[in-house]
Order: C-alpha cells, then sequence, then structure tokens
C-alpha cells in the first residue's frame, strides 16, 4: 500500500541461510563434513512406530533410555536417505507427523519436511 513504510532490519548473523544437500553430495564429503550438522529437505516416504531404546554413554560412562523414530526421506535427485531421531528430535518429528497425517483434511498427500541442523552419521549395523 502506498502509506506502508518498510524499515530494512539488518541480520543477526551473516550465517542466515541453509545448506541444504542431497545424497550425493553426502557421498563426496570429506571425514570433517561427514561429522558436521546439514539442512536437508525431502519428501517422507515412511515412519516407522517410536522405539525406547537403551543408549550407553561410552565416554561419562551411563546408560539412558531415549525415545527413537526412524523414518525415510526422498532426497531431491530421487535417492532414498533413512533417518533416525532421537530424544526430542523424536517427540518433535512424531508431533508434527501426527498433526499432518491426523488432520481430517489430510489425503495422503506427500508431505515435505527440513531436517535444520541434523548431524549425519555412517554406521553399520542395525538400529
Amino acid at each position: 500500500m502506498n502509506q506502508t513504510d518498510m524499515v530494512p532490519i539488518p541480520p543477526r548473523s551473516s550465517d542466515n541461510f541453509y545448506r541444504l544437500i542431497d545424497s550425493s553430495m553426502m557421498q563426496n564429503f570429506s571425514p570433517e563434513e561427514k561429522n558436521s550438522c546439514v539442512d536437508f529437505c525431502g519428501m517422507v516416504l515412511h515412519v516407522n512406530e517410536p522405539q525406547k531404546i537403551n543408549f550407553i554413554e561410552r565416554q561419562n560412562g551411563y546408560t539412558s533410555i531415549n525415545q527413537v523414530v526412524k523414518f525415510t526421506v526422498l532426497d531431491t535427485i530421487g535417492q532414498e536417505i533413512k533417518c533416525v531421531a532421537v530424544g526430542g528430535a523424536s517427540v518433535e518429528f512424531i508431533k508434527e507427523w501426527e498433526k499432518i497425517v491426523f488432520s481430517p483434511t489430510y489425503c495422503n498427500e506427500p508431505v515435505l519436511c527440513t531436517l535444520l541442523f541434523w548431524r549425519i552419521s555412517v554406521f553399520e549395523g542395525t538400529v
């Protein structure tokens, strides 16, 4: 509108951007980059039921039980990425997921998720 005044607000940080990655970028990461946080965007394909898992903290010598949820996301180049949310991230993910899929207006349309500040881990074994 003609009467609107806009005042620019300086950014809080010079790093206010997303570093969106896909599976091909992950494969080419250096060992240092594989131990960093990234941003990821994709379509949720499958979400497992939450589980309680006993974690052993080797460094501090104690065990804890955390909620874990496994889910699969299709990235921007069509590759499936297996994800695991642990603890508070698991609770928040399930809360948002259920809010969407249990909504009366939800009709099985694809669900896009953006995972911000997620850590990449490559490991062998089962979860």
